[in-house]
């Protein structure tokens, strides 16, 4: 089911005072590579990989899909064929609107629930899972999981250059990978990782007590940050951008890292905010939601936000993810439903 709406939007355009930021250069901490492993009680073979497919989301326009179960959507990502994958957690399974514009729901099982989702370099979905595993599941919908070598918590996912699925463990304070055939490795870092993403660099790179970046080999170094950085992007500059939400200490900020450890600070005025959900966009922009404005925002990378009220007024608008034509599917936060939006030009 779907409706289509009219696409209009209100501009609410400001460029940063001073667009070079608050730049910082703080002291990184290194740890040499130590990793654990667990080979995967199944399957034994690898599956082979799905090819990418032109999406078809150009015919959606802005539409609106309701999920069938009323649930906590947390995670969202484009799958190879353009649909739309996202993780039911209360009702622990995986939704999917499908490129004719179905929503399609798979239950999990016994594991679970799941978190966040990306897509695997093998065109499979990716996603971890709060009980201790990380799961893939296929366009046919048939789920596999991977246990962690020890009990955990799993949060962020991200794909790796090096082909490799990478994820956060928030309870035993480690960053790990998993390979298409579901080997699995963990590397432990200095605090409880979140969010992870993939840089221009070859590594990928993650926040936890700072913001850290591990080679595919496993050698982490650590760059202290002074505000919580989530929702990290590896973006065509070579630098890492972040969000920090906010809160009685830090006011609503975008942010960036170097390579080297240079962190540069842009502040978002105005009303109260409620940030989250960074996703990279066509060009060299990213884009992310005001869930208290009922907003998107697109970020450039020298710092100059221009934000739009979306066509749905009583959307909250939460984790958003763009596809291979550079429009995005947004999750609602206020309600079971996933909205797909053609950004302003």
């Amino acid at each position: 089911m779907r409706r289509r709406l009219p696409a209009s939007a209100i501009l609410l355009a400001a460029t940063l005072a001073g667009c070079s930021g608050v730049a910082t250069t703080p002291t990184p901490t290194a740890t040499p590579a130590r990793a654990t492993a667990t080979n995967p009680p199944s399957p034994t073979t690898c599956p082979s990989p799905i090819p990418a497919l032109a999406s078809p989301a150009a015919s959606f326009g802005n539409a609106e899909f309701p999920v069938p179960t009323s649930t906590a959507i947390l995670g969202i990502a484009v799958g190879p064929d353009g649909s739309a994958w996202f993780t039911e957690q209360n009702a622990n399974q995986i939704g999917r609107v499908t490129p004719d514009g179905r929503v399609v729901e798979y239950p999990i099982g016994r594991n679970g629930p799941p978190r966040a989702i990306t897509r695997g370099a093998d065109g499979a979905m990716w996603f971890t899972e709060d009980t201790g595993s990380i799961g893939r599941i296929g366009p046919d919908g048939v789920i596999s999981e991977y246990p962690l070598p020890s009990p955990g918590r799993p949060w962020g996912i991200a794909t790796g250059p090096d082909g490799n699925v990478w994820f956060t463990d928030q309870a035993t304070s480690q960053v790990g990978k998993v390979t298409v055939c579901g080997v699995v490795t963990e590397y432990r870092v200095s605090g409880p990782p979140s969010f992870i993403t993939p840089a221009a660099d070859g590594n990928m790179w993650f926040s936890a007590t700072g913001i850290g970046r591990i080679t595919p080999a496993g050698s982490v170094r650590e760059f202290p940050v002074n505000i919580p950085a989530e929702y990290l992007v590896g973006a065509r500059d070579g630098n890492v951008w972040f969000l920090s939400d906010g809160s009685a200490d830090f006011p609503p900020e975008v942010g960036s890292i170097s390579p080297t450890g240079i962190v540069k600070r842009y502040p978002v005025g105005g009303p109260p905010r409620s940030l989250a959900g960074l996703t990279l966009g066509a060009g060299d922009t990213l884009w992310f939601s005001d869930g208290k404005l009922s907003r998107v925002g697109r970020l450039s990378l020298n710092g100059t936000i221009t934000e739009y009220a979306l066509p749905w007024g009583d959307v909250t608008p939460s984790s958003l993810a763009s596809g291979p034509d550079g429009r995005l599917w947004i999750v609602d936060a206020g309600g079971s439903r996933i909205v797909h939006l053609i950004p302003p030009a």
